[in-house]
């Protein structure tokens, strides 16, 4: 039997009430918060967009410079069709 989370079950609400706001999970590190987001993703069949901050530190400046979200979308977009060509 697979233990259902309880985080898993906060992200599920989430997704489920349709709110437009980010969402914020937050812990200690090795924990599963990814691990949790993925699977409960994957569950509702929705697309996710995710950044790795330790991964891609150009993702750093582009948050804290951007203003609006259609800066953070061009940033991103810019910064992925780099990194896509190397």
């Amino acid at each position: 039997m697979e233990l259902v989370r309880k985080s898993e079950k906060a992200i599920h609400e989430w997704y489920k009430s349709g709110e437009k706001k980010a969402l914020l999970v937050k812990g200690a590190r090795q924990v599963g918060k990814t691990y949790a987001i993925r699977r409960v993703m994957k569950a509702e069949n929705a697309d996710i967009f995710e950044i790795n901050l330790v991964q891609n530190p150009a993702a750093v400046d582009i948050l804290a410079h951007s203003n609006t979200v259609d800066e953070l979308v061009m940033g991103f977009s810019n910064t992925l069709q780099t990194n896509h060509r190397r």
